[in-house]
């Protein structure tokens, strides 16, 4: 992938982890009715064995924060390679921040930071979003009772 020719966006396990859902995430999730306590939280226990230091992660949401909102990332250029030929390091990324523009074969962007705060944000503002077009929120519930 990283000799396809274009330049990749890496959103390290640095970074991801940095964005554990802290006891304040959890009950923002809690709020959202079933959606939360149904779907949400207990995809969360599936990485509670590997919880960063602020609770458990999601990788994967950061991916898809990175496209929402790419603003949210601090990124750096770089050079990345994968080793193919040593003995203990093969299938292991080398990256080289030295010297990554273009004419020195740069070919990634490496995620050095992101603003935990906004991407939470983002994302549960999407999740409440959802939960109350699914009328899940007991508040919505009446709303769209009243409208009938």
């Amino acid at each position: 992938m990283f000799r396809a020719g274009w330049t990749v966006v890496v959103l390290g396990l640095d970074v991801t982890l940095q964005t554990g859902a802290t006891p304040a995430v959890l009950e923002r999730m809690r709020d959202l009715g079933p959606l939360g306590t149904e779907l949400l939280l207990p995809a969360l226990d599936q990485y509670r064995s590997v919880s960063g230091p602020s609770g458990p992660p999601v990788h994967d949401a950061c991916a898809v924060a990175w496209v929402a909102a790419p603003e949210l990332f601090g990124l750096v250029p770089a050079r990345v390679q994968v080793e193919t030929a040593g003995q203990l390091t093969s299938g292991m990324t080398v990256t080289d921040f030295e010297a990554p523009g273009e004419a020195n074969g740069g070919n990634a962007q490496m995620a050095m930071s992101i603003d935990v705060d906004g991407f939470w944000e983002l994302t549960l503002g999407t999740y409440q979003r959802v939960a109350e077009a699914m009328g899940h929120l007991a508040g919505t519930k009446k709303i769209m009772r009243a409208h009938r």
